[in-house]
């Protein structure tokens, strides 16, 4: 792992940056930010920051409280996940963890990335190359789902044949 300042690393920690992430991606779809603006995107990283873990339960707690608390959301956690949010692989390369969250998120809303500078390129490129999948999953996830967010054209190797 490459730290690049050891007194910043230790405020963002895996614990603290996770957990605020994944409060304040709920609170957007709690007070609802999604169903004011359905077509807002946000990405979130290290495979969506414990949030599918957890998407059985915060659905299910949603229920409810969305009649206690007069929450603004309309959909379940599930449905904003499936159109509101990407999920990258940044700084997460289990396979085992990958496979849950596309179980619980889908294939078609995460993309790959590494965490630079906090991980190596190479970490990441040696999982993800050797990480067992299907060749559509790897050709989205790999590549075709960062293409589609980011409206990217052709570009060197943007059609190169995956295995």
């Amino acid at each position: 792992m490459i730290v690049p300042d050891s007194t910043r690393f230790q405020d963002m920690s895996i614990f603290k940056c996770g957990v605020g992430h994944s409060l304040h991606a709920l609170g957007m779809v709690t007070n609802g930010v999604f169903d004011r603006h359905p077509k807002a995107q946000v990405i979130l990283g290290h495979l969506a920051e414990h949030t599918p873990f957890d998407m059985w339960r915060f659905n299910h707690c949603l229920r409810i409280a969305r009649r206690s608390l007069s929450l603004d959301c309309k959909k379940t956690i599930r449905e904003y996940f499936n159109e509101n949010f990407w999920v990258t692989t940044s700084g997460h390369f289990s396979t085992t963890t990958l496979n849950f969250v596309k179980d619980q998120v889908n294939a078609d809303r995460i993309f790959f990335s590494v965490d630079h500078p906090f991980e190596k390129f190479e970490d990441g490129c040696d999982w993800f190359d050797g990480a067992e999948m299907n060749t559509g999953d790897r050709l989205k996830i790999g590549r075709e789902n960062a293409k589609d967010l980011s409206k990217l054209g052709e570009y060197k190797d943007s059609d190169a044949k995956v295995v």
